[in-house]
């Protein structure tokens, strides 16, 4: 396995958390195909290095709102940053996905990500993308685990995709592919796409929480550290 050096990010932009945060196991990379974003919801990366540290969670990446991306874990292992989620390829979102968190608090609306944090993601996504060749979908914490979490439904999709260019696809719940598996679910209304924008049941998956669009919300009960653990 061949993992293709970093172009575009600037050494002074980029620093390597050591030690690593903490992972499961190793993986194949060429399952991965997904990009979770996340916001951490605290005061500053050291901060949030401190409580990921302590929680047993992590994300493969960190990035401050200057721009500068901190690697958390190596791409080829299983982290904890998704938890309880459903996504393109279905139940365990971590176990297929790539981790990218922003550092702030999330409290500020679209305001609190700055041109440096769009850049440096857009960047990161394309630098390791010759090493992940089937890294396909982009998508947010609130859509792997609607209802659930909420970060960071402020950030602008569209802006990272236009920056992305046309090799990657924005995933959204319900988006195609439907995920497979859940119960008491069917998808009964496509658009042109194959995207399922009428579904019917409770469509149940991993942890007895509901994956619908249905459930999509900014009020939630869960309001902890945005990071979640390995569930599988």
């Amino acid at each position: 396995m061949k993992i293709e050096k970093f172009k575009e990010l600037l050494i002074t932009k980029f620093s390597l958390i050591q030690p690593y945060f903490r992972n499961s196991r190793n993986r194949n990379i060429s399952i991965i195909d997904t990009v979770v974003l996340h916001w951490t919801a605290g005061n500053s990366v050291s901060s949030d290095i401190r409580t990921l540290r302590s929680n047993g969670y992590g994300y493969h990446f960190l990035i401050d709102k200057s721009g500068k991306v901190f690697q958390g874990s190596p791409l080829n292992k299983v982290i904890s940053h998704s938890g309880n989620s459903y996504g393109p390829k279905g139940n365990y979102v971590n176990g297929h996905s790539i981790g990218i968190s922003f550092s702030m608090k999330g409290t500020e609306g679209p305001s609190e990500f700055t041109p440096e944090m769009y850049d440096s993601c857009a960047n990161l996504i394309l630098n390791i993308k010759p090493s992940l060749p089937n890294l396909k979908y982009i998508t947010g914490h609130h859509w792997v685990s609607p209802g659930r979490k909420i970060d960071p439904y402020t950030f602008n999709f569209g802006e990272i995709m236009k920056l992305l260019g046309n090799q990657f696809e924005l995933w959204k719940t319900e988006y195609a592919p439907f995920p497979t598996g859940l119960s008491n679910c069917k998808c009964v209304k496509e658009d042109s796409k194959g995207n399922c924008i009428k579904s019917v049941g409770k469509c149940i998956g991993v942890g007895g929480f509901g994956y619908s669009k249905r459930n999509l919300s900014d009020e939630i009960n869960d309001i902890s550290f945005q990071s979640d653990l390995d569930t599988e």
